[in-house]
């Protein structure tokens, strides 16, 4: 009997305690979740009690509890995400199907502008080749022409550099008697002035003997390629 009766005793005091940790736990969900009651000061004391916790161990097991809130939340929003995932992957390989027929496209229409390009670039190579080959070959028979004419451009190019030259004299002499020792000659002034133009004069005609010496000898150029 006396065993009977504290097996019984010892049922009850598994199940008080039992009880007490469960309402232990909701008063932790109340203080921790948002949207649960809170529970009231006076309820915490009796639940801490019955269950003979402390305060210390009441602010270690709200922090447990909040952390373990927090892990839930974590899962639950993987999990929400994780729901939309099939879909996700079926747009993905859609716009890669969709992209390989763009690439495709993309290299048919692109295959014969390429072999276009290529065969530019072999008569681009092909053509150099000839008109060097033109270039170097020479007739003969107008060897004394083109060598008169490029006498003539070198004659030419001479005459305009020592006209230059004398341009840049006449202009330094004139310069020079501006500012220097004969401030007050106006009439070697005004020769000088008159060597200036005519100096001026004399390059833009030996300018001009030397541009067209240089387009007879082009003409003959182009002309002599030609045959």
């Amino acid at each position: 009997m006396v065993t009977e009766a504290l097996d019984k005793i010892a049922a009850l005091r598994r199940k008080r305690t039992r009880d007490a940790m469960h309402t232990y736990q909701d008063v932790l969900a109340g203080l921790v979740r948002e949207g649960t009651a809170t529970p009231s000061p006076e309820t915490v004391d009796e639940v801490l009690n019955s269950t003979g916790k402390t305060i210390a161990d009441l602010e270690r097991d709200l922090k447990l509890f909040a952390d373990r809130e927090h892990h839930r939340e974590v899962i639950a929003e993987f999990e929400a995400l994780q729901e939309k995932r099939p879909g996700i992957e079926a747009q993905v390989e859609k716009e890669n199907k969709r992209f390989e027929k763009l690439v495709d496209e993309h290299e048919k229409r692109l295959a014969p502008l390429e072999d276009q390009l290529s065969v530019i670039s072999r008569k681009s190579q092909s053509a150099s080749n000839a008109q060097l080959a033109l270039d170097k070959f020479r007739w003969p028979e107008f060897d004394e022409e083109r060598e008169e004419l490029a006498a003539a451009v070198a004659d030419a190019s001479a005459k305009k550099d020592k006209a230059q030259k004398h341009l840049r004299e006449m202009e330094s002499r004139l310069s020079t008697e501006s500012i220097g020792t004969h401030p007050n000659d106006e009439g070697r002034r005004q020769r000088l002035n008159e060597y200036v133009s005519n100096a001026k004069a004399a390059l833009e005609s030996a300018s001009n003997e030397c541009e067209e010496a240089l387009k007879a000898q082009k003409d003959f150029i182009e002309r002599m390629r030609q045959l």
